[in-house]
């Protein structure tokens, strides 16, 4: 154990690398991450079925690695190639490249609107760069995910819950 701990301002603190990490057992490591992530989550997920969507695997889960964010999840529930949905799903999205990717789908920027509707893509700009994205289940419920960690999940949301935590943020919401 001398060999990874770290002592630094009088807090003493376990340091891992592949070496020690994979010394431990499967199931201390799950537990561990299990642990870290709860720090990264301050917003409830919502339970549902396949009656609401055909998407599962995108709610309500980590995804294991770093990088994929909010604008790759978005695009994975608008993608219907399976190898392009994978791809999504190791992919860190910049801004220009999803706003291109939402014209290719035949989405276009709506102002105004006081509704949310099945299939909807809602976007948050600073000034003209889009800085946070989601997708509509339908008119309760987002696809959304705070981070591009793997602590961040992916979570179902309810409209309401995204919008006031958005709208704190000051960011200007658009939709899709």
């Amino acid at each position: 154990m001398e060999e990874i701990l770290l002592n630094y301002e009088g807090k003493e603190s376990v340091v891992f690398q592949g070496w020690s990490w994979n010394l431990l057992p499967i199931s201390f490591r799950y537990k561990l991450l299990e642990s870290i992530s709860k720090s990264f989550v301050s917003s409830h997920s919502i339970q549902i079925n396949e009656e609401v969507t055909t998407n599962l695997a995108l709610i309500n889960t980590f995804t294991g690695y770093n990088g994929p964010n909010c604008f790759a999840l978005t695009l994975m529930n608008l993608e219907k190639e399976s190898a392009r949905r994978k791809h999504l799903s190791q992919s860190w999205i910049v801004g220009v490249e999803f706003l291109s990717s939402l014209e290719s789908y035949g989405y276009k920027k709506v102002s105004g609107r006081n509704t949310v509707d099945s299939e909807d893509v809602l976007v948050w700009f600073n000034n003209d760069t889009p800085v946070h994205g989601c997708y509509a289940i339908n008119e309760t419920l987002l696809l959304n995910k705070n981070g591009q960690t793997m602590f961040h999940p992916y979570q179902c949301q309810s409209v309401h819950n995204v919008l006031d935590d958005w709208s704190n943020k000051g960011v200007k919401l658009n939709d899709l």
